[in-house]
């Protein structure tokens, strides 16, 4: 079943966003991104003697999720015209799609759990795609007290935020499904099958769901801004990382901080009118502008990813089948941040001055008020509603390879980018989640939206049967895949709030950046910096980034 033709819509729909992703997918320009849970299994299904009715519950749990999110039905293929589009099967196959590894030392998870992401972030779609590009694969320790659940996926057809909303969804099935009935058998060959329902709603383009129209004033600054970068060597642009326009290859690192960490995290963020986004911002830019030199860049440019899925209307006009907080789908931009070379140029002083030891604890206020300006742009935007969006402003053009083409022979713009997905898990769903007004966004933290009386009772039922049920979310890891022509350094935070036997899980920060792009040394010396700084101000107590020196 044809779907969505690209070339048939692309004039009248402009599904800018799809679009884009699709055709970095094409070029080989990006790999999958990937988001891992640790679901703590239910004492009544642990042990060999439960393994088949374990087995089961997962697979009905995974099905359910399947038919209930139309993204993951769909595969990418090329119509006749030659352009791309999507086509959904009558049916999908879970050997295709899942891959359970049972009875992994459980000393040998977390490695073994790496090198799943790093296989992930690695793979290269292009071309014709025969299957829907994703997988779900689990680790299952000796014992199994836990299953360590990894999906993976392609960008064309869902964004990052879908990786949370999948696991969130999955965290509902565990808990609602019921068991096979004993005696009764299940055709093996019949159980990897999974039958698609013929009543089938594809989600439309987020161009559809929201006026993205951007203002007189913001198409003139646009021509302008490019007008600039053709005439005039942008001072901020990342040439300390070129880009390299062949197949992706990107690598990974990642670090966590506890639960308890993460409350004094908060706590401290609050108490600076900030949130951990714009605190990440800041100590990125410390990490890059120390170890960086005035000839490679005077400033820096950076990006947060927004999720659109706020600004969506209760029942849309002729999609009203549309539930935006639940959909898996491309409905996401990002916000741009240029940070003044002063301020840079004061960074790298005060790291000399420190004589590599890290920074005085007079440079504080600074990194504070720096993170402080970051989320006060960042909410301003938010407040601006969709206009002048990033997706808005993009100009249509029927041939995306060829503007990706130029841009490959520019420098690149971002230095980093940061993505938040803020919490999974049963409080996902929590009351500071909820919007005090209709469809306004009071949260910088990505989380579900609740915007009207009926979601927001609907969405309380569920977090009722979250709170209740038996399967939970330890912890949580994000990976994003690099982008031979995006940020150099693609940052991604998830937090699991107060889970017991894995405390010290709450917060897992990863950053992923193209090999041979960017120096590798240099990544890992500015993660190993900003697990430096997040220790030092969950172990003070009066909110200190850099200790003692």
């Amino acid at each position: 079943m044809l779907l969505y033709d690209f070339s048939s819509q692309l004039k009248t729909m402009d599904p800018c966003l799809v679009r884009t992703q699709v055709t970095l997918f094409a070029l080989g320009h990006r790999g999958w991104n990937a988001v891992s849970c640790r679901y703590a299994v239910p004492q009544s299904l642990r042990g060999e003697s439960q393994q088949t009715q374990l087995d089961d519950i997962v697979r009905k749990a995974i099905r359910r999720c399947i038919r209930m999110q139309p993204a993951l039905q769909v595969s990418i293929s090329h119509t006749k015209s030659g352009q791309r589009a999507f086509f959904r099967p009558d049916s999908l196959d879970f050997n295709h799609h899942l891959e359970w590894e049972r009875f992994t030392p459980p000393d040998q998870i977390d490695s073994e759990l790496h090198g799943r992401i790093m296989a992930a972030l690695k793979t290269v779609d292009y071309g014709q795609q025969i299957k829907p590009g994703w997988e779900v694969i689990i680790l299952q320790p000796l014992g199994g007290e836990y299953l360590e659940i990894l999906f993976a996926w392609n960008h064309p057809g869902c964004d990052s935020m879908s990786g949370k909303i999948f696991h969130q969804g999955l965290l509902q099935s565990l808990n609602v499904v019921e068991p096979t009935p004993s005696g009764e058998t299940e055709n093996a060959e019949v159980d990897d099958i999974v039958k698609l329902r013929y009543e089938f709603q594809f989600p439309p383009p987020i161009e559809k769901l929201i006026d993205l129209s951007p203002s007189i004033a913001r198409r003139v600054l646009d021509k302008w801004l490019k007008l600039r970068e053709r005439t005039l060597r942008d001072i901020s642009l990342a040439h300390w990382a070129p880009i390299f326009p062949i197949l992706i290859k990107t690598q990974y690192k990642a670090f966590r901080v506890d639960d308890w960490g993460m409350s004094v995290v908060l706590t401290a963020c609050s108490n600076h009118w900030t949130t951990v986004t714009g605190l990440l911002h800041s100590l990125i830019l410390f990490s890059l502008a120390s170890h960086t030199s005035e000839e490679e860049t005077l400033t820096f440019q950076a990006a947060t990813a927004i999720d659109l899925r706020p600004f969506v209307p209760d029942w849309p006009v002729n999609y009203e089948f549309v539930d935006a907080p639940q959909t898996m789908g491309n409905f996401s931009s990002e916000i741009h941040h240029a940070f003044e070379p002063e301020d840079v140029a004061e960074y790298r002083s005060r790291a000399n001055t420190s004589r590599g030891e890290g920074y005085q604890h007079d440079s504080e206020p600074l990194c504070w008020a720096t993170a402080e300006t970051v989320s006060r742009h960042t909410k301003a935007k938010m407040d601006q509603w969709a206009k002048n969006d990033f997706v808005g402003i993009s100009m249509p053009t029927d041939d995306g390879i060829s503007e990706l083409d130029k841009a490959v022979h520019k420098a690149r713009q971002l230095s980093w980018a940061v993505t938040d997905l803020g919490a999974i898990g049963p409080s996902a769903l929590s009351r500071e989640n909820i919007p005090r007004a209709k469809s306004v966004p009071t949260t910088l933290r990505g989380a579900f939206f609740a915007p009207s009386l009926d979601r927001r009772i609907r969405e309380a039922e569920i977090q009722e049967r979250l709170e209740k049920g038996e399967w939970k979310i330890e912890r949580a890891q994000s990976a994003l895949s690099a982008q031979v022509t995006g940020a150099a350094l693609m940052f991604s935070l998830v937090r699991v709030p107060g889970r017991g036997r894995d405390a010290g899980k709450g917060l897992c920060v990863g950053c992923s950046w193209q090999e041979g792009a960017v120096k590798e040394a240099l990544a890992r010396v500015v993660m190993n910096d900003l697990e430096r700084w997040f220790g030092n101000l969950v172990a003070s107590k009066d909110d200190r980034l850099f200790g003692k020196n």
